[in-house]
């Protein structure tokens, strides 16, 4: 009961102002339930799932998939067990694992509302058949569901054929019938969104969106796709100077600013945190608005290419109030490792990119590569630089030179060249 109460709290994320104080608590109060609880399934399946939805920093998709196994191992009659370590599976690389897993949840011949869709991805795993007319008829005749759930195990597989992005087009097209929010044409059009700048192709994602007002996850996506350059410089600075003047989510766009020498913007952020911070009445919005003044600070430094102290700023912040920008980790692992601190880099690497389907992530894995090669850690650096090569593959233009490196390093590293 009490870990599903921090549950119904926590699905509100933006909502709830004391979301990280909330989140450690689920996590604790699940990892006594296995302490006390070691031989129920459906306790260690809960754990992984609290972990699947609400990360803290830290935590990695092994650490997930570590729970939902010890659920499967003791009950394997255990439907859900299977279902988020279809997905977490081919994240980490290993597609013979996901599709065991898939294997194993269709062996049981589920009922429940996933089932029509990963009946058909197991049909689209497989080149030949995915080719089929036959698959195409299914695909042209699966319910929204269907297509959403059929997208899920290949969301994170950097597949040469996409296959995430052609179920997320079937999607947005709209012409299945549906409710909620798959009926919405604006979740659709975000969904197919978020899909397409995943595997750098931030400039349909921009375009697919460029009518919807950047809100919620769509401002949280908008940010990111403008510092990789998939948004005009002058449309993604009037989105920003709005933000900042309307006081909307402006401190995502604090990475951006920093990187085009903003320091005016920067400075009428931070001056506009400090005073919340002084007349608010809310401990919650104080403690936020002092991080992201500090936040603010940390990036006028790195505008003033002052790397030092942007990086004691970055250090210092507290990790009990959610992140400004997901690239605040990032920014701060590049700068332990141009000062040649490759091992505190690596550690921070080591954790998962802290946003969910976020191009940012191809960057993190680029930069765990670089790391992990500088400290001679072939067989780390090997499959990050391969996931980089792969992702991207077929990306944008301005990410191109990304998958160079990525398939120079695997040509260095391993003698074959990569295609």
């Amino acid at each position: 009961m009490v870990a599903e109460s921090l549950e119904a709290v926590l699905y509100g994320y933006g909502a709830d102002t004391a979301w990280m104080i909330h989140a450690r608590r689920l996590h604790a109060t699940l990892e006594q339930a296995v302490h006390r609880y070691p031989d129920d399934p459906e306790v260690w399946y809960t754990l992984g799932d609290a972990r699947y939805h609400f990360w803290l920093p830290g935590s990695t998709r092994q650490q997930r998939l570590e729970a939902f196994d010890r659920s499967i191992a003791l009950d394997s009659a255990f439907a859900p067990a299977y279902l988020h370590p279809i997905e977490l599976a081919l994240a980490v690389g290993d597609s013979v694992a996901g599709r065991r897993y898939l294997a194993s949840y269709l062996a049981l011949n589920p009922t429940d509302v996933d089932a029509e869709g990963l009946r058909l991805a197991a049909r689209l795993f497989e080149p030949e058949q995915a080719r089929l007319p036959e698959v195409g008829r299914l695909l042209d005749a699966a319910s929204a569901e269907g297509l959403f759930n059929a997208e899920l195990p290949f969301r994170f597989w950097p597949d040469s054929a996409e296959v995430a992005v052609r179920l997320r087009r079937l999607f947005a097209a709209g012409r299945h019938t549906s409710f909620g929010d798959f009926g919405d044409s604006v979740f659709r059009r975000e969904y197919l969104a978020r899909g397409l700048a995943y595997r750098g192709h931030l400039r349909e994602a921009y375009r697919t969106t460029v009518r919807l007002p950047p809100e919620g996850f769509a401002a949280f996506g908008f940010a990111g796709w403008a510092l990789l350059g998939g948004v005009p410089d002058d449309s993604a600075a009037s989105v920003f100077r709005r933000w900042l003047r309307a006081r909307g989510p402006a401190g995502l766009a604090l990475p951006w600013w920093a990187a085009r020498g903003d320091t005016a913007s920067l400075h009428e952020f931070r001056v506009r945190a400090d005073s919340v911070a002084r007349t608010t009445p809310h401990a919650w919005q104080r403690a936020r608005s002092r991080y992201l003044s500090d936040a603010a600070q940390a990036y006028l430094a790195l505008a003033r290419r002052d790397s030092g102290e942007a990086l004691r700023r970055l250090t210092a912040l507290p990790d009990t109030v959610p992140l400004t920008s997901p690239f605040e980790p990032l920014v701060r692992a590049q700068l332990l490792a141009l000062r040649g601190r490759h091992q505190e880099a690596a550690a921070l690497l080591d954790q998962d990119f802290p946003a969910y389907l976020h191009p940012g992530e191809t960057l993190w894995r680029l930069e765990r590569g670089r790391v992990n090669e500088r400290l001679g850690r072939r067989d780390k650096a090997i499959p990050e630089y391969r996931f980089v090569a792969d992702v991207w593959r077929h990306a944008d233009p301005e990410l191109q030179p990304y998958v160079d490196e990525a398939k120079a390093a695997l040509k260095r590293l391993t003698g074959e060249p990569r295609k």
